[in-house]
């Protein structure tokens, strides 16, 4: 018995028929979850740069506003510019918030070159939680730190008033990979939240005024004095 098993086993060692078929049995899920992978990867990555993009050109619409005091028809103009930059990427149903606000920088102390970045006013196509708050200073954080409502880069701290542009994209994955691994259960994610902020100073006024509207979530502010 253990050596006719022996025999077989040396036979099935020698056996090269349908070699092919098997490595590339094996090969295949490897080859396919690269392509998938790298696919997905070129999509989300040409979806970052036109984030980037449409927050650069908000920034420069809104700081190039001819009335010093602004109406929700404004913002319309501005906001309605998203769709078509971002086209082919969807970002109807909330996909895309956008959030624009004005902050005043105040001088913590007569005559002082140390300032609060204050609030002026915040309007955005989204939810209450992106609106940057009027009730106290915006933390003041390095360059390498990540965009919140809460928080502003230290070196855009410059006196005078600022504009800028909050930007946040839930973007959907096209493909929902899942599969398994050794070390478990692997499921591509449904959404990726990419988020960008760009900043301008306006340039026909020292400061840009809105009073309020009814189109958008908004929070106005008691207006700071530069």
């Amino acid at each position: 018995m253990p050596n006719r098993l022996l025999k077989r086993l040396r036979r099935f060692h020698g056996d090269r028929k349908a070699i092919a078929a098997v490595e590339f049995a094996l090969v295949f899920p490897l080859m396919m979850l690269m392509y998938f992978g790298s696919a997905e990867t070129t999509i989300a990555v040409t979806a970052g740069h036109k984030l980037g993009d449409v927050a650069l050109e908000m920034g420069l619409l809104l700081s190039a506003e001819v009335s010093k005091n602004l109406q929700d028809s404004d913002f319309d103009a501005i906001f309605q510019a998203a769709t078509p930059m971002m086209f082919p990427f969807n970002i109807a149903g909330g996909k895309l918030s956008i959030t624009l606000t004005s902050v005043t920088f105040v001088p913590i102390a007569q005559g002082s070159t140390t300032y609060n970045a204050m609030v002026d006013w915040s309007v955005t196509t989204g939810t209450k939680a992106n609106l940057r708050p009027c009730s106290t200073a915006l933390t003041l954080t390095g360059d390498t730190v990540g965009p919140s409502p809460t928080t502003l880069h230290g070196s855009l701290v410059q006196g005078g008033s600022l504009l800028i542009v909050d930007l946040v994209y839930n973007y959907p994955t096209p493909f929902n990979i899942n599969f398994k691994t050794p070390l478990g259960q692997y499921h591509s994610p449904p959404l990726i939240v990419m988020k960008r902020i760009n900043t301008e100073a306006p340039r026909n006024f020292p400061q840009l005024a809105y009073a309020g509207g009814t189109t958008y979530t908004e929070n106005i502010c008691p207006l700071n004095t530069p």
